[in-house]
Parts: structure tokens; sequence; C-alpha cells
């Protein structure tokens, strides 16, 4: 289980809402490469709002995690890529660069281009492997002990949004236009 890029950037468009600015790839337990596009919609939230002093909240924690959940919650489907790390990097698609972050010593990082459309697959994905694939995520960025992976683990399996949640972008991802449209 790990990160393959780096920290997300994210940019508010509206009171609470922000989308991300770059493609971000995981790759699970299993050695699935998972895809979150850039443009994707999120609140930057983890957890409800009641156990947000315990474990944090907004913004907290890697912004990955909770904007893979969003993404999985949303649209009930997965964006998984279907080409191996290292032909990522002899294609192009996965680049190093160097970091610019007010507290950082300029190191390179992997950044994710536009993957290929004919290299990405679209799979249906269910409540139980969205909350499984979230609590590798914490366990994978290296920031969120383990008290707090057990904490926001617990409050994503409590979350009836899945289940009750509006049925407008279920099973609605478009492979063609995951990188132009706002998700």
């Amino acid at each position: 289980m790990r990160f393959l890029t780096d920290m997300q950037e994210v940019q508010q468009y509206k009171r609470n809402m922000y989308f991300t600015k770059h493609n971000q790839i995981f790759e699970d337990s299993e050695g699935v490469l998972h895809l979150t596009p850039r443009y994707l919609r999120t609140d930057g939230y983890t957890i409800f709002d009641i156990l947000a002093p315990i474990a944090g909240g907004r913004f907290e924690e890697d912004i990955r995690c909770s904007s893979a959940h969003d993404l999985w919650c949303r649209y009930k489907q997965d964006i998984q890529i279907t080409i191996s790390e290292a032909r990522m990097l002899q294609e192009g698609v996965l680049k190093e660069k160097i970091k610019k972050c007010p507290d950082d010593d300029k190191k390179p990082i992997l950044v994710a281009e536009n993957i290929p459309v004919e290299y990405l697959k679209i799979v249906p994905i269910n409540f139980w492997k969205t909350n499984k694939l979230f609590n590798e995520m914490l366990r994978a960025n290296g920031e969120t002990g383990k008290f707090k992976t057990g904490i926001l683990s617990a409050g994503v399996y409590l979350n009836i949004g899945w289940w009750l949640g509006s049925k407008e972008y279920n099973n609605k991802l478009d492979v063609r236009k995951i990188y132009n449209d706002f998700l």
C-alpha cells in the first residue's frame, strides 16, 4: 500500500468546497492502481463533526484519502489503471518534478499527467471496498497515527450518506471526460 504521487493540492471554489488540482495514484494491498483525477470536488472532510475534536477534521489529515473516498462514495465507481508504474514512468505519465513548497527542501516528487484513457477502466465499488481502501490510504500516508486511523475509519463505516445519498452521480463516470469536467 502506497501513494505513487505526492500530497494533493486543492483550490477553494466556494465556502467549504474545493477541487483537487492534480491526479493522484494509490496502489492498494493487492497491487491495484487507483486513480483519483484532478478537478474532483471535495469538502476535504473525513469525519463527522461530532468526532472531529477527537481525530481532527477538514484538511487536518492527508486530503488524498478523503478526496478518493469522495469519488467512490459519489459515483459508486473506481477508476483503475491497467498499466504498471514502470510503464507510466517510461511513457512519461509519471514524472519527477521539484516540489515548490514554503517549508520544503525542494525534493523531487512524482506527479501524474493524464493517463491515456485506454489504460483506465471504471469498475463498480461497494461500501465495504470503499472503506477498506480508505483505511489502507490512511495507513499508507505515513502521517495518520494508529488511533486517528481507527477513529477516521470508524467514522466512514458510520456514513449513512452512502445509502441515502443522491443517485444523481451513481455509475455515471465517463472515462473520456474525467480530465476535463469537474467531478
